[in-house]
């Protein structure tokens, strides 16, 4: 008879497997709001996290410009599955029951560790500033691509939703790395706009849940008050800026 597992089992399991997998390759746990595990490399913050239901777990996976971890793709599980093909479990990769059993576990597990390791981290490892940036303005309608921007929509500077803001200040920033100023001002801008008008409805009591959002409006108005300004190298000076986010990164993401 199949051995059976607990949600709670099942849970504390695809955990501490996940763990014991991708601590070789860089990742660092970080838990809050839920199970992730974060690498730091030069320029890129990738993150694969475990997030649960009741009785469900989902792998998801991010990329994060490490000069502008306001911003990201996400990894498109749709396309994951067509690319990765027929899974050896004949089960969806990526969303895990826990309450039917061991052996129904370690089929899923096989899967998942495999779409990672062929799939997941290379396209993390092979992304580029200018792909990143040009999937966000032009999402790619290559299945072979997995990477793709929030619910895969350009980026746009007309509409406003709730999470178009960090990404429009991301996508600025990540310009303005890469030294176009010109380009990154009307991103910068929108967010600006953007966070204050959100912020403005923020009871005081309330601050405290929005704070990493005080914290990015913060930077971002430093940032822009440097372009506006012009003072004597006020390119290094947003060059520091953008150093020091880069450095303290996990206050952000």
């Amino acid at each position: 008879m199949e051995d059976k597992l607990t949600v709670k089992e099942g849970r504390q399991l695809a955990q501490k497997r996940l763990k014991t997998f991708l601590q070789p390759l860089g990742f660092r746990p970080y838990p809050r709001p839920y199970k992730r595990f974060l690498r730091a490399r030069e320029e890129w913050i990738d993150e694969i996290s475990f997030y649960t239901d009741r009785i469900h777990g989902e792998i998801i996976c991010y990329i994060y410009p490490r000069f502008a971890p306001f911003t990201w793709l996400e990894c498109d599980r749709e396309r994951l599955w067509r690319i990765e093909g027929k899974p050896v479990s004949d089960l969806n990769w990526d969303y895990v029951r826990f309450d039917e059993g061991l052996d129904y576990f370690e089929a899923v597990w096989r899967d998942i560790t495999h779409a990672i390791e062929y799939k997941v981290l290379p396209q993390m490892e092979e992304m580029t500033a200018d792909i990143f940036l040009s999937r966000q303005t032009q999402p790619s309608n290559d299945v072979g691509d997995l990477f793709l921007p929030y619910q895969n929509k350009a980026i746009s500077l007309q509409n406003r939703s709730l999470m178009c803001d960090p990404i429009a200040a991301g996508h600025g920033m990540e310009l303005w790395h890469l030294g176009c100023f010109d380009e990154g001002v009307p991103y910068l801008q929108f967010a600006q706009r953007g966070y204050h008008s959100q912020l403005s409805k923020i009871a005081p009591e309330e601050r405290e849940i929005f704070q990493k959002r005080f914290i990015e409006l913060a930077f971002l108005e430093e940032l822009l008050a440097l372009w506006e300004q012009k003072e004597k190298d006020w390119k290094l000076a947003i060059r520091g800026k953008l150093d020091q986010i880069a450095a303290d990164w996990p206050i952000y993401v």
